[in-house]
């Protein structure tokens, strides 16, 4: 039988490669899109990914060095970064931009793949939380949840707001709207 640590080890490296290939994902497309909204939004969504890689990366080594009482410590510097005033990137307005781009079929495919990625990040750190006891090993996979449902919010958002005016609006239009 599995001890719990080995339950929470390797779930949290199964994590780390689910959120590889969404910074994978991200900063490949980001390279298609010719919006500079939309470049900037998906380079974004990629340092969100590779935030999520160190912060699992963190707590694989606390734990590796036998540090397991030093789990809260990490998930704590951690928690509050979700926030407006420390992930929000600093984006040209809008009306910085001469032309506008209208959105390409691709776009929306796109973000079809990206609602994917996101959805499937979201039932596995579900499925993590059910898979470990203890309930600050839960909490890591609640923030990481957390974290992944911001980030489908912010993708439908931004696939609505397509649909509404025919361009991408950009991760600052959904701050704009909170």
């Amino acid at each position: 039988m599995r001890s719990e640590m080995n339950i929470l080890t390797e779930s949290i490296k199964r994590g780390i490669s689910i959120e590889r290939k969404g910074e994978e994902f991200y900063t490949d497309v980001a390279g298609k899109i010719d919006d500079p909204l939309g470049k900037d939004t998906l380079r974004f969504l990629a340092k969100e990914e590779g935030r999520h890689i160190q912060f699992l990366e963190n707590l694989l080594d606390t734990m590796v060095n036998g540090n397991e009482k030093e789990l809260s410590r990490v998930v704590a510097g951690y928690e509050g970064q979700l926030t407006r005033s420390t992930t929000f990137p600093t984006f040209p307005g809008k009306e910085e931009y001469v032309t506008r781009i209208k959105v390409k079929k691709g776009d929306k495919e796109i973000l079809k793949e990206a609602r994917k990625i996101e959805k499937r990040s979201i039932a596995f750190y579900q499925e993590a939380v059910d898979t470990v006891n203890d309930e600050e090993h839960k909490s890591v996979f609640r923030l990481l949840e957390d974290w992944e449902k911001k980030h489908l919010d912010w993708i439908e958002f931004m696939d609505e707001s397509m649909d509404l005016y025919g361009y991408w609006t950009g991760i600052q239009g959904y701050f704009a709207n909170e």
